[in-house]
């Protein structure tokens, strides 16, 4: 579930609210943090116009809300009613007869501009008070206004028992009444509920993609939830809720909408993951007939050729039946390897479709190769290939970091291996997906003060070495090659540690700059000997990167070697790439070249 195609609509009182009606820290910043992945989030409440608005500006909702129980969907953006249900004009005569029996009854109006209220009740009074609600008292029923949205009944001072008994019997077929709350009855349209709102702000507001998410806890939240693409009750939601609901979230005192927010990612996670296995295990499938997948071709330009690095060093290790090999766009196009065919899947990636890849594509199909495209906007690769993923880029620092074109050809390549030969640490692998991104996070914060320093230090240098080794060695090749060089202009080498004793150390001094990843896999003993040898023969101006300072080693140790790729190349490019671009004045998005002249 991608949450940039995701509604999330939540009740409030019981739900967003804990007991002392206020919405808590966590809540708040789950809500913030699920608008900036691109979900949007919205309210279902009983409210008014005038009385959701201070929460409207507390939650920055950017898109139209559901008040009045269903009766109104309002757009605080645009100041407007999107749709509404208005009473009929002849309720009026039913309610002067509810107060005749009732007296002591509390009976309020909402209408579009404001409240009216005839027989204020002390709850009713303590409930305007604590949302500093203003309304105006009216000495009879026609004193109100017309235009009603909604009636609401206050039965603190009546017998309740009688009075709900006599709504039963008494109540129009044009409307319908809701227990809303303890001392709480509501009348509204007959055909008007949450639920009833939430599918006509699909249509209207034209979500009709949207997924849409419903939590609550009460009556007035029943057809809502039941409407719902995935429907969270509250632990605390009375149990025809409950019984209606997809899942059943934490009570309303423990943060139960973060909770459910966090429920939603990791169901996009989880559905991320089978999306991509379930591709690959058809595509494996299809090729049964000719003899099954024998082969896979990893082919991209540039940094993203680099992206299948992870992939491509993961089956180099772990597979034995399927050959694997990866290859820039350009030698694909000039020399396709022989075994490309109808055993094969090319991947293909490219962000926007450069046109080395989508010839590369033309080329595989045409050579009978099953071709799956890794994109992060459609272009005419997209069109060329037989599947497409859309990834993440790791430009997009808000962004899942999993969820990259290295982490989902990382996901193909250990989907290919377990489906084709069985990967016994499969699922230590997938339980590793979802740790990546909280990693990222910790260790982004943890380096931006070191990158800085780093970078002041760096600033006036002309070169810049860059040493890593095995299933670190593809995220030191972009980072010196993509950031310093590309980026920055700043000349930069990249060597293998495992390679640096045969030839590259001998440019070894004090005055040398070198940039050192140390892995957490099976090639560390090579980066530490190139550290004791700087230490002895190098100066103050060596800077050394540890995985597993970055979090990794928290990974099993099963499958923590093959998500080095994964932690730092986004660490490189949005910290440290950019603190140098600060420090020397350099625009990294500035182009001699690229984009500006034919090549």
């Amino acid at each position: 579930m991608d949450l940039g195609k995701t509604i999330f609509i939540s009740d409030m009182d019981e739900t967003l609210f804990d007991d002392d009606k206020q919405i808590s820290a966590k809540n708040k910043e789950a809500i913030v943090d699920y608008q900036k992945k691109g979900g949007l989030f919205t309210v279902a409440t009983g409210r008014s116009i005038i009385g959701f608005r201070p929460y409207q500006d507390m939650l920055n909702i950017q898109v139209p809300v559901i008040l009045y129980n269903g009766s109104c969907i309002y757009d605080y953006q645009k100041e407007k009613i999107v749709w509404v249900r208005w009473l009929p004009q002849e309720i009026k005569i039913y309610i002067q007869k509810l107060v005749d029996e009732f007296p002591k009854l509390g009976m309020q109006v909402m209408t579009e501009t404001g409240i009216y209220s005839y027989h204020p009740t002390p709850v009713f009074k303590a409930y305007l008070k604590r949302e500093s609600i203003n309304y105006t008292e009216v000495k009879s029923i026609d004193e109100m206004p017309d235009g009603w949205i909604k009636a609401e009944m206050t039965t603190d001072l009546v017998d309740q028992k009688q009075f709900d008994k006599f709504l039963t019997l008494t109540v129009p077929k044009n409307v319908r009444c809701l227990a809303t709350g303890t001392y709480s009855r509501e009348i509204v349209g007959a055909d008007v509920s949450k639920g009833d709102a939430v599918i006509r702000y699909r249509e209207l507001l034209e979500h009709s993609e949207k997924i849409i998410c419903c939590i609550g806890d009460h009556n007035n939240d029943y057809e809502m939830i039941k409407v719902a693409d995935v429907g969270i009750a509250v632990e605390n939601a009375l149990e025809k809720i409950k019984n209606v609901a997809d899942w059943i979230v934490t009570d309303n005192n423990h943060d139960a909408v973060a909770v459910a927010i966090k429920e939603l990612e990791q169901l996009e996670k989880e559905k991320n993951e089978m999306e991509i296995r379930e591709l690959i295990e058809k595509v494996i499938k299809d090729m049964e007939a000719d003899g099954g997948l024998k082969s896979v071709v990893w082919v991209a330009a540039g940094g993203s050729h680099d992206g299948h690095y992870a992939a491509q060093y993961f089956m180099d290790r772990e597979s034995t039946a399927v050959r694997s090999q990866q290859i820039t766009s350009s030698e694909f196009v000039y020399a396709a390897p022989k075994c490309v065919g109808k055993n094969t899947i090319v991947v293909l990636t490219s962000m926007r479709g450069t046109k080395e890849t989508i010839e590369a594509a033309k080329i595989a199909k045409q050579l009978g190769a099953v071709t799956i495209s890794q994109y992060v906007d459609e272009s005419e690769l997209t069109k060329v290939c037989d599947y497409n993923v859309q990834y993440g880029s790791i430009w997009e620092d808000d962004k899942d970091q999993s969820k990259t074109n290295a982490g989902n050809a990382l996901r193909m390549a250990m989907a290919i291996v377990d489906i084709v030969e069985g990967y016994d640490n499969y699922a230590d692998a997938m339980d590793a997906f979802t740790k990546v991104q909280p990693a990222y996070v910790k260790a982004r914060e943890y380096c931006r003060p070191l990158a800085e320093k780093w970078a002041e230090q760096m600033k006036d240098e002309k070169c810049i070495t860059v040493l890593a080794s095995g299933p670190a060695y593809g995220s030191g090749h972009i980072f010196s090659t993509c950031n310093i060089l590309e980026m920055l202009q700043i000349q930069s080498p990249t060597f293998n540690s495992c390679d640096f004793f045969h030839g590259p150390f001998e440019i070894t001094d004090k005055n040398k700059p070198f940039f050192l990843l140390v892995a957490d896999g099976r090639t560390r003993k090579a980066d530490e000997r190139a550290i004791t040898f700087m230490n002895k023969y190098a100066g103050d101006k060596v800077y050394i990167l540890d995985a597993k300072e970055l979090g990794l080693n928290n990974l099993k140790d099963s499958v923590a070697e093959y998500f080095n790729h994964l932690l730092f190349t986004p660490i490189l490019n949005n910290v440290y790439m950019k603190a140098l671009s600060k420090a020397t004045g350099i625009d990294y998005t500035t182009r001699r070249y690229m984009w500006k002249v034919e090549y």
